[in-house]
């Protein structure tokens, strides 16, 4: 009687709501809700079972449900390796992961070599084959678990350049070749190092380098290319909490069992499901437009709408006071290792391409400056950074590019650049760097009233 009585307590108490009040967010994914309900259902069943049924139905129930459950982890593990292309489009999602010890920041798989085809993160939102921008990448990473080819980094000598970014920084989309960190080695000579991670704000960017950077060797000479996106980083989550705990026992072993438990393709095609079943909930898209030859061009609307946002709007936003201490922190970090940090303002693909989406004559709407990038300037300026805002020299590229060639510095179907933009990127930065430094200071552009 009280095996039943316990099952039935333990499918009342532990619910999805109690579940909540664990989670790192308060939040629990859909499909991590409903299996719970399922589990909650079951605990009821198996306790009413203990409760009034025979012996011999519990045994046979008992032997059905264990061999129901080993053979959907035998599925699950079989179709990982199998699935894998058919379940992930970039190897991005496919090898990224938290850290267990510090669950803020997460890292690639180590000693990663993938090659295949991949198309864009926009694209993917709208599943329309016809729209994707197909092509093949590269993806390689260190035995620390970023992109980078051990072989292009001289362990002999300082580096000249650390990148510390986000999905733009790590050249998410782009192949292993083409990316700027790649590019910034091969073509300036510089000895460079990507600690960039997708999805990392300046927080987690920040935690990221105070991480690493004993294992790194730095000199006197030594930049942190630090990429800001202006159509994200104010909004990522930014705490004042710079230092956070390494996480315990428990925690650690919590985060490997959810890498686990995410990476789960019954789980995957589960999300996937339920997510067609709610397509009523309101959520960011992407915006469907046309190049004047024909060719689609897509937009993220989350990134619009952020670029619709006026300056006042910014000096309001909730995480400004957060950040100030971010990049004060960054600032003393720099000074203890001697570190120059350069801040790059990286614009969205509609500062840029705003014309395609408005239908309008090209290069005739373009603004120099952002809201954001004059928040990140001013951040910087604080902070005795030097700031190089790349929206206006790659509009002179965007515009030169597609004047003589109609090619893009943004893949067509992503909200990030392609291998002309990474060269771009490259080489505004790689020039600016190079440049004597009583010439390097950025020249103020005017806002175009975006403020």
């Amino acid at each position: 009687m009280l095996p039943g009585i316990g099952a039935i307590v333990i499918g009342v108490l532990f619910n999805p709501w109690t579940a909540r009040l664990t989670s790192s967010d308060g939040q629990l994914e859909t499909g991590t809700s409903l299996m719970i309900l399922g589990f909650d259902v079951f605990m009821i069943f198996v306790g009413l079972l203990c409760l009034f049924a025979t012996r011999a139905l519990i045994t046979g129930l008992l032997v059905s449900l264990v061999a129901g459950v080993i053979s959907i982890v035998v599925i699950d593990l079989l179709a990982r390796p199998l699935l894998r292309s058919q379940l992930y489009y970039r190897p991005e999602d496919i090898y990224k992961h938290r850290l267990p010890e510090l669950p803020a920041l997460s890292i690639f798989d180590l000693n990663v070599n993938y090659s295949g085809r991949t198309w864009g993160d926009l694209s993917a939102m709208t599943t329309q084959d016809s729209l994707r921008d197909m092509r093949d990448v590269d993806f390689r990473t260190d035995s620390y678990g970023f992109r980078n080819d051990a072989s292009d980094i001289d362990t002999t000598r300082p580096l000249d350049l650390i990148i510390l970014g986000d999905s733009f920084g790590a050249g998410a989309g782009t192949t292993q070749e083409d990316v700027w960190g790649v590019v910034f080695h091969r073509r300036y000579g510089l000895n460079t190092y990507n600690l960039s991670m997708p999805g990392f704000g300046p927080w987690n960017q920040l935690l990221s380098l105070k991480r690493e950077l004993s294992r790194l060797r730095v000199g006197p000479n030594t930049v942190v290319l630090w990429a800001i996106f202006g159509g994200n980083d104010i909004d990522e989550p930014c705490f004042a909490n710079l230092n956070p705990a390494p996480a315990g026992f428990w925690q650690r072993l919590a985060v490997r069992t959810r890498t686990f438990y995410r990476r789960s393709p019954i789980k995957i095609i589960t999300d996937r499901a339920l997510m067609g079943l709610n397509s009523q909930i309101p959520r960011d898209t992407a915006i469907v437009s046309t190049l004047p030859d024909g060719r689609s061009f897509l937009f993220y609307s989350q990134y619009l709408r952020h670029e619709l946002r006026t300056l006042d709007d910014l000096h309001r936003h909730p995480n400004l006071p957060s950040l100030r201490l971010v990049f004060a922190e960054m600032a003393r970090v720099a000074s203890d290792a001697g570190l120059t940090v350069v801040v790059a303002h990286l614009p969205t693909a509609y500062a840029i391409y705003g014309w395609a989406l408005d239908q309008i004559e090209p290069w005739t709407n373009e603004r120099l400056r952002s809201p954001a990038s004059l928040i990140f300037e001013e951040l910087s300026r604080e902070n005795g950074f030097d700031f190089i805002d790349l929206q206006p020299q790659l509009l002179e590229e965007a515009q030169t590019l597609y004047t003589q060639s109609r090619e893009l510095l943004w893949w067509r179907d992503d909200t990030h650049w392609n291998n002309h933009g990474h060269a771009a990127a490259a080489k505004i930065v790689g020039e600016w760097l190079q440049s004597p430094r009583d010439l390097v200071r950025p020249v103020s552009y005017n806002s175009g009233g975006s403020d």
